[in-house]
């Protein structure tokens, strides 16, 4: 057998690749390094990663491979050899300290031909905290809003309010209250505590706690007070066109009528809810009232948005205009009544007609 051939062979047994991982020879000269998993992870101090294993066997070069695995603190380092860190399979420490950790292995062959694999980031960022702001003082039946604010952690975050009657003990999960801020209808006297536990979904995140948070209700002796529609009201047919005129009784100038006739569902006297401010929380309910007077006697009143009331006419005269005064009082949850608001509603008469 010629000397060429006798080389082919041991070539061709040299390239036989064993079934170890890490272990295993290429055809021809190139050494490659394989591959570890380098799916980049972000977690909490005292992260403990998992090991780094080749999922990629090493090809090529000449065997035996030695294995050094490095530590970076950038994708392109410089790298740090691992004291003791030479198989195949290397298992980091815990993560103590946040920061950003970069771990390759250098493979060199038995010619001395050296390789790195791409390298793995592990991002630690510092344990979340949570700090949360509201709360205080509140008048019975109003409510209290307190916020939760994570800072630090990873993943996503998910919060579990909880009241107590001591603030020490006792604590009690609120049904539905896993939201980053809770209201708190205050519905009875007295002193309650709250706290909300933010859960962070990153690797070794940890579970915190908030500061304790107070709310005090107290009873409520505050009226409300309130912006009633601006007035004057003046009404005529020139520029109301959807008013109706109404003359009652016999013997009435039909085209100088003695009153306004307002129709259910207008909504000149409604007071605007929205500028009710009050102690206590509007969504636990308030009351109107009103009257509407003329020259200081009472002619029609009710509860309720006025819009809300059947039909009903305001006086007006023939011979000129008629000032008239509506009255609000508005009143809260408590029980507690508003100074009056009132204004005039002026009932104009209109201009005379000539038939012909």
């Amino acid at each position: 057998m010629s000397s060429a051939i006798l080389l082919t062979v041991l070539k061709m047994l040299l390239q036989v690749e064993p079934t170890a991982p890490g272990f295993s020879v290429y055809p021809g000269d190139t050494l490659i390094p394989g591959a570890h998993n380098t799916v980049t992870v972000t977690a909490c101090t005292n992260y403990n990663p998992d090991k780094l294993t080749f999922t990629t066997p090493t090809k090529g070069g000449q065997l035996p491979y030695s294995f050094q695995w490095q530590f970076g603190l950038s994708v392109t380092g410089p790298w740090t050899a691992i004291t003791g860190a030479t198989d195949v399979i290397y298992d980091p420490p815990n993560l103590i300290n946040a920061g950003t950790y970069w771990y390759n292995c250098r493979i060199t062959d038995n010619s001395g031909k050296m390789v790195m694999t791409t390298p793995k980031m592990i991002i630690i960022v510092p344990d979340p905290t949570v700090a949360v702001a509201g709360g205080g003082v509140i008048s019975q039946n109003s409510a209290a809003t307190i916020t939760a604010t994570v800072t630090d952690g990873t993943g996503i975050i998910t919060y579990q309010w909880f009241v107590s009657l001591t603030g020490i003990s006792l604590w009690t999960a609120i049904s539905g209250a896993t939201g980053s801020s809770i209201r708190i209808p205050a519905s009875t006297v007295g002193i309650f505590y709250y706290r909300v536990k933010a859960d962070a979904s990153g690797a070794a995140c940890s579970k915190p706690y908030s500061a304790v948070v107070p709310v005090i209700v107290v009873p409520d002796i505050s009226p409300p007070t309130f912006s009633a529609p601006a007035g004057p009201f003046t009404f005529c047919v020139g520029n109301i066109t959807a008013a109706n005129y109404w003359s009652p009784g016999s013997g009435a100038d039909p085209y100088r009528p003695d009153f306004f006739l307002f129709r259910k569902g207008d909504r000149f006297f409604d007071p605007d809810p929205a500028n009710f401010i009050d102690d206590c929380d509007i969504t636990f309910g308030f009351s109107i009232r009103w009257e509407i007077s003329t020259k200081g006697s009472v002619f029609i009143s009710g509860e309720g948005q006025p819009s809300d009331h059947e039909n009903f006419a305001i006086p007006g005269s023939a011979n000129g205009a008629v000032v008239n005064d509506i009255t609000w009082w508005i009143s809260d949850c408590n029980g507690n009544e508003s100074l009056p608001v009132t204004r005039h509603i002026i009932i104009k008469s209109r201009p005379q007609i000539i038939v012909n």
